[in-house]
C-alpha cells in the first residue's frame, strides 16, 4: 500500500462518495468548470477541495487518486502549488473583496506556471461582497480554458442567484448523529454525549477537536453552571440567582481566556442560546428534551416566565450577530448585563 493510498483512506467517511463522484467526472472529462459545495459548518469541505485539486493537477493518478509522487503532488503537499489559488477573507476581515477576485482574475489571463490546469478555491463564498460576486460572475460567464472554480459555503442562501446559476451544486450530507458519535468514539477513544455534540453544532470535526484537546470539559462546566442558574431562576431566589449569574459570567471569562484551550465568545453565546432553547422546549414538553440538563430543573423551570425565555433567546441571537459582524462590542459585558436583566425580569415578574 503506497503512502498516498493510506492518506486517501483517511478521508472522512462521509466525503468518500462525493469525492469519488467528482473524480469519476474528471476522469471522463466532464467535471464542471464551476462547482459549489455546500454543507453544514465544519464538515470537511476544505479537505474535499484539497483532494480534488491534487487530483486535477496530478500527472499520474492511480485509480482516481493523486499519486503523491509527481511534482504537482509534491507542491500540493508543501502547500506551494502555483496554479492553486485559495481565496478567503483576510485576517480581521469578514468579507472577500473585489480586489481579491480581480487579483486572481488577472493571473488567469496567463497560462499555468506549473500545470496546464488551474484551480481557484473560493472559501466561504457567501462572504463575498456584492462587487466581488459581480466580478466573479463575469469570469464564470466566459470561463478561461483549463480553469476549475470550486466554491464552498455553509450558507448557500446567501449566494447570489446569478452565481448559483453558473455553478454545479453539490451538497454534502451529514450522516446520522448516532453514527457520527460512534465514529468520534472510534477516532478519539473517548465518548462524547449527545448534549456535548449538540452544543458543538453536531459538527464531527469540531467535536473531534474538542475531544482531542479535552475542551469537552469546558462544555460540561458550562452545562452545570447553566443548570444552577436556571434552577435559581425557577426558585425565584433573588440571592441565589444573582450569585449564579455572577458565577456563569466568571466562567465565561475564564473559558475565553483559557491558556491552552480558549473558546470564542461567539461559540459560547451560541451554546447558551441552545441551552435556553432546551429549557423552553422542556416547558412545552413537560420533560427534559436532553439528559445533560438536570431533571430537577424541569420542576422549577415551570415557574419561569416563558416570555422571559423568549426574550433571552432573541437578545442572545442579536448579540451573536453583533459578535459575528466583528463590530468591536464588549460582548462579555453585554452578555453579563443581559443575564442580569433577565434575572430581574424573572424574579420581579
Amino acid at each position: 500500500m503506497t503512502e498516498q493510498t493510506a492518506k486517501q483512506r483517511s478521508l472522512y467517511p462521509w466525503l468518500v462518495k462525493p469525492y469519488m463522484g467528482l473524480a469519476s467526472d474528471l476522469a471522463q472529462a466532464r467535471l464542471h468548470h464551476a462547482l459549489l459545495i455546500s454543507s453544514a459548518t465544519a464538515l470537511g469541505k476544505s479537505e474535499l477541495v484539497a483532494r480534488l485539486a491534487e487530483l486535477i493537477h496530478c500527472q499520474t493518478p492511480i485509480e482516481n487518486k493523486a499519486c503523491g509522487q509527481c511534482q504537482d503532488c509534491q507542491l500540493h503537499n508543501a502547500g506551494t502549488h502555483a496554479d492553486f489559488y485559495h481565496v478567503q477573507h483576510l485576517e480581521n476581515k469578514t468579507q472577500i473583496s473585489i480586489e481579491q477576485v480581480r487579483s486572481v482574475s488577472n493571473k488567469l489571463t496567463d497560462t499555468g506556471l506549473v500545470n496546464q490546469r488551474r484551480v481557484v478555491f473560493i472559501h466561504d463564498a457567501d462572504c463575498m461582497t456584492e462587487a466581488a460576486s459581480n466580478a466573479l460572475l463575469k469570469i464564470l460567464e466566459e470561463p478561461p480554458k483549463h480553469v476549475y472554480f470550486v466554491l464552498t459555503t455553509s450558507a448557500i442562501a446567501k449566494i447570489p442567484a446569478t452565481i448559483l446559476s453558473r455553478c454545479l451544486k453539490l451538497t454534502l450530507q451529514q450522516p446520522p448523529i448516532d453514527k457520527l458519535i460512534a465514529w468520534l468514539t472510534r477516532k478519539s477513544d473517548r465518548a462524547i454525549t449527545p448534549a456535548q455534540f449538540a452544543l458543538l453544532g453536531h459538527s464531527p470535526l469540531a467535536a473531534l477537536s474538542a475531544l482531542e484537546d479535552n475542551s469537552v470539559e469546558h462544555i460540561d462546566a458550562l452545562i452545570n453552571q447553566c443548570n444552577r442558574m436556571y434552577q435559581a431562576w425557577g426558585s425565584k431566589n433573588d440571592d441565589l440567582a444573582a450569585v449564579s449569574v455572577i458565577e456563569l459570567s466568571e466562567l465565561l471569562v475564564s473559558l475565553t481566556s483559557h491558556k491552552t484551550m480558549p473558546m470564542s465568545l461567539v461559540q459560547l453565546v451560541s451554546m447558551l442560546k441552545q441551552i435556553n432553547l432546551w429549557i423552553a422546549k422542556g416547558q412545552v414538553l413537560g420533560r427534559a428534551p436532553i439528559d445533560a440538563l438536570s431533571s430537577n430543573l424541569y420542576t422549577s423551570s415551570l415557574s419561569i416566565d416563558s416570555k422571559a425565555l423568549v426574550n433571552l433567546d432573541s437578545e442572545l441571537a442579536q448579540l451573536h450577530h453583533l459578535l459575528m459582524s466583528n463590530s468591536g462590542v464588549n460582548g462579555a459585558l453585554q452578555l453579563q448585563n443581559l443575564l442580569i436583566k433577565t434575572t430581574e425580569q424573572i424574579i420581579n415578574g
